[in-house]
């Protein structure tokens, strides 16, 4: 049996993956968001504000001749905190969680790392093909096929979104696009770069029908690139 060696965490931490020599890290100036006036989620928040997390995802585009790195982000559905459970109508309790902007709309952001620093630049919101905006809440549906109470900062049950996207991975096609995974879905969908959806794809519609019975299972996306041949 293989001698097994224990590494102190710090250490393990620290260490960096095979053939990596060094790792650069970047703190993402990023714009704050405000809260609508009048918001009971204002008392635990500096002012209000939150920073707009750009993180979710990430995808590599390019590197300028000047060395300045594109990179292109993606926020989460929003912010959202752990909530007390909720009784339905039949006096069962239902899991729940806080929606701290509800009109929150999920985007993609182009970040530029050049000079020591990486900044978000040029948040596109996401719309579907009518230009109406999507929401980071979940969809509409009667309280007994939703998944958990969907509550404002004030304790009041939220109804759910027409558009709901839970935005989740991302990858650059080189034909001016994006494909977005949402975890809501499951679903895989096509953007421009203008933040306009182009193409929905769903399981048994474009993706492995097995993923119809796995609610949430589809987070991560990566494009591979052909060399050469057809």
């Amino acid at each position: 049996m293989p001698e097994i060696k224990t590494v102190p965490q710090e250490e393990a931490e620290n260490r960096l993956p095979e053939g990596i020599e060094k790792i650069e890290r970047f703190a993402v100036e990023v714009p704050q968001l405000t809260l609508p006036s009048g918001t009971a989620g204002k008392a635990p928040l500096p002012e209000g504000l939150f920073p707009m997390s750009v993180g979710c995802s990430l995808a590599f585009s390019s590197e300028r001749t000047d060395g300045t790195l594109l990179f292109y982000g993606l926020t989460d559905r929003g912010p959202t905190l752990p909530a007390p459970s909720v009784r339905d109508g039949s006096g069962a309790l239902r899991p729940a969680r806080y929606f701290l902007s509800p009109m929150f709309q999920p985007r993609i952001v182009r970040i530029e790392v050049t000079a020591g620093k990486a900044r978000s630049l040029s948040p596109v919101a996401l719309t579907n093909a009518e230009a109406k905006p999507f929401s980071g809440l979940p969809a509409r549906a009667d309280d007994g096929a939703k998944p958990f109470a969907i509550l404002s900062l004030a304790n009041e049950e939220l109804s759910g979104s027409l558009r709901p996207i839970d935005p989740e991975g991302l990858a650059i096609d080189p034909e001016s696009a994006f494909w977005v995974v949402d975890r809501y879905g499951p679903a895989l969908r096509q953007f421009s770069r203008q933040g306009v959806e182009r193409e929905v794809l769903f399981p048994g519609a474009g993706l492995p029908a097995f993923l119809a019975a796995r609610p949430g299972s589809l987070r991560s996306l990566s494009r591979a690139s052909r060399t050469g041949g057809s």
